[in-house]
């Protein structure tokens, strides 16, 4: 089920880089961001040049070639 505008500002507003952003520009933000699941072993599109996409992890793990990332659902 995709997020509310709320629930993208509140999940954004955790995230390091931008939790110091004013509630007015994390909403800009969340207005932009688009949800997106993916089942497990599924692979992510590959980047493209100019890094015009950014990923933030809500619930689930990534794994990448030298890291890989888990996260709990946020609160």
């Amino acid at each position: 089920m995709p997020l509310s505008l709320e629930e993208k500002v509140h999940l954004l507003s955790m995230v390091d880089v931008f939790e110091s952003l004013p509630k007015e520009e994390l909403e800009k933000l969340a207005h932009l961001a688009r949800d997106a699941s993916y089942e497990r072993g599924e692979i992510l599109p590959e980047p493209q040049e100019g890094g015009e996409k950014l990923y933030v992890l809500n619930e689930g793990c990534v794994h990448a070639p030298l890291i890989t990332l888990c996260c709990s659902k946020r609160q």
